[in-house]
């Protein structure tokens, strides 16, 4: 299994990636998303009051739409949505451990210069997008969040 991190500019961008992902396969139980959380109610489709009115949503939307926001030293109120992804954030705000993003991701195995860029694209409004994929399927993951102009993409085993 391999980890891949991408850090988008935007929403949209990270949206059609989940979608294409999906339509591929993988399942959106293996993703993880960060977003400021004003960025992330901001650029859904609905809200998570229209969400719990029948309305389906997919991909990214739903897997954000019903989280609430959680204060993510430095970067400030966040939505987290995947296993992983609030583990990170419930481990960036301990007071057993050395506080904020860039500590806990380091201690996920991030280079430190990584965990800084992806600090601070969240901070400059951007998301924070992983997944665990089999080996054989890492580079196309890859090859989609690359497609939908992500940065600093990157694979850990």
């Amino acid at each position: 299994m391999r980890t891949i991190f991408a850090l988008f500019d935007g929403y949209a961008e990270a949206r059609v990636a989940v979608e294409e992902l999906r339509n591929q396969g993988f399942r959106v139980d293996a993703m993880n998303a960060i977003i400021l959380a004003d960025v992330g109610r901001g650029a859904m489709d609905v809200n998570a009051s229209e969400a719990l009115g029948g309305r389906t949503l997919h991909g990214l939307d739903r897997m954000l739409a019903t989280e609430h926001p959680v204060h993510l030293p430095p970067v400030g109120a966040v939505l987290a949505a995947g296993e992983l992804a609030n583990f990170i954030v419930a481990s960036a705000g301990s007071p057993d451990a050395e506080a904020g993003l860039v500590p806990a991701l380091v201690d996920f195995g991030i280079p430190q210069d990584t965990a800084e860029a992806y600090q601070r694209g969240l901070i400059d409004g951007g998301l924070l997008f992983w997944i665990r994929a089999e080996d054989e399927r890492a580079s196309e993951v890859r090859g989609i969040v690359q497609q939908r102009h992500a940065s600093r993409v990157v694979a850990y085993p």
